[in-house]
């Protein structure tokens, strides 16, 4: 076997499996893996430690992997196959992939076979705004292979506000390519077309409606009063991206579309008609 006596700490956000380090990003865990091939593939008589990359401290401006980075910064730059850099860390201000990042940034830039260079990560500095979202010192952001933000976690810090709502910083808040947020956990509740929205895991479609949320008290969707399900599904509204209502609880019987509902699971077609209703404080 071969000592692995320097392996980058790379595997950001990763977990333990059976001993090893697993990233729960899927660019990383494949960086990791590629780390593993690269050490078992050495003739099994080597014995110096594999060092598949090493940090230089630029001395002036220059490209590095298709982006241009400032005097100072610590570059790790891959050894095998030159295709990704490992850990940046910024010691003054610049612009990568088109994102403006504060000086102590630490970030990757990756490159595979079907993309171009781009930004995998990047874990704010104090101060950093991005998109219009004053991120928490430390909070980590991500993006897909087409360098669009993928989501972010204020790992433990303070709440993080987007569009004026708030959400928690411990758990993953996901967004849609055009850049909407896509779910998360609402920690502040707000009133929207009669729905009393509530604090948890709220979802939305790309177009900025809500798809599934939670709900309290005093909720309607048009005439019909809603409560709250037995939450053994999660959600206690489910809406079409168009903002109609897919399936709630209804509060008290109520006559829908001629038919005569009892209080209790309610559900409705994509044009609005009703599918279905009675039966269950639930929605599935």
């Amino acid at each position: 076997m071969i000592a692995m006596a320097a392996v980058p700490l790379l595997a950001r956000g990763s977990d333990m499996e059976n001993g090893c380090a697993v990233s729960r990003r899927p660019r990383l865990a494949a960086w990791w893996a590629a780390v593993v091939l690269l050490s078992c593939a050495l003739p099994a008589m080597a014995t110096q430690p594999v060092f598949p990359g090493h940090m230089k401290r630029i001395k002036s401006e220059r490209s590095v992997m298709g982006f241009r980075f400032p005097a100072g910064t610590e570059v790790e730059v891959l050894n095998s196959t030159g295709e990704a850099t490992g850990k940046v860390i910024l010691h003054r201000g610049c612009k990568v992939d088109g994102h403006w990042l504060k000086s102590g940034t630490q970030l990757m830039v990756v490159k595979d076979k079907e993309t171009p260079p781009h930004l995998a990560w990047f874990d704010a500095a104090p101060g950093q705004r991005f998109h219009g979202i004053d991120l928490p010192a430390g909070t980590q952001v991500d993006f897909d292979a087409q360098g669009r933000l993928a989501d972010m976690n204020g790992l433990d810090g303070p709440p993080i506000r987007i569009g004026g709502r708030l959400f928690g910083s411990n758990d993953w808040i996901e967004f849609h390519p055009n850049g909407r947020v896509k779910s998360g956990e609402l920690l502040k509740g707000f009133v929207v077309d009669g729905l009393h929205v509530q604090p948890g895991p709220i979802e939305f479609f790309a177009n900025g409606r809500i798809r599934q949320a939670w709900i309290g008290e005093g909720s309607t969707y048009r005439t019909l009063k809603l409560e709250r399900s037995n939450r053994g599904n999660r959600f206690d509204v489910q809406f079409w991206p168009d903002g109609r209502l897919k399936q709630g609880v209804l509060a008290s019987p109520a006559v829908v579309d001629g038919k005569s509902c009892p209080a209790g699971h309610v559900s409705f077609k994509q044009d609005g008609t009703l599918d279905d209703c009675g039966g269950g404080n639930w929605v599935w």
